[in-house]
């Protein structure tokens, strides 16, 4: 029996391969303050604001929202027993968007990954976000 080449498949395929874009799209905030978010969401936990001008790296969309990676400047969230020595000792982590249980997971983190303390409250740290850590605009 001979094998049939899926023609249409390998143009198709041709064609959308234009349209992909070699590293990380980004984008540039054209609003005086916007509010990232934890999720693709105008009710959803508010992780930090940007400001005109500033650029962020584009790791996916849902209809009109874009998925990006926090700025360095966005606080995230990890509860403080999970973490030795500013180093995760667990076997993975949960990153929030705020300090408790009830706020939305931005990222995870594995052991032995070392994070940037930057406070301290009640049970939770505040930390500088991970790599992985997604939030959206």
């Amino acid at each position: 029996m001979k094998r049939r080449t899926p023609t249409g498949l390998f143009c198709c395929l041709l064609f959308l391969s234009g349209y992909v874009q070699a590293g990380p799209a980004s984008v540039t905030v054209k609003s005086g303050h916007v509010t990232l978010r934890s999720a693709a969401d105008n009710s959803s936990d508010a992780v930090c604001q940007v400001t005109r001008g500033q650029r962020l790296n584009v790791l996916d969309q849902t209809g009109s929202w874009l998925c990006v990676s926090p700025p360095a400047t966005a606080d995230v969230w990890i509860y403080g027993e999970l973490v030795r020595d500013g180093v995760v000792a667990v076997p993975k982590v949960r990153v929030r968007a705020g300090p408790g249980l009830q706020f939305r997971a931005v990222g995870e983190v594995a052991k032995g990954a070392r994070i940037t303390v930057r406070s301290v409250e009640d049970e939770w740290i505040r930390i500088a976000p991970t790599p992985g850590a997604r939030v959206w605009i």
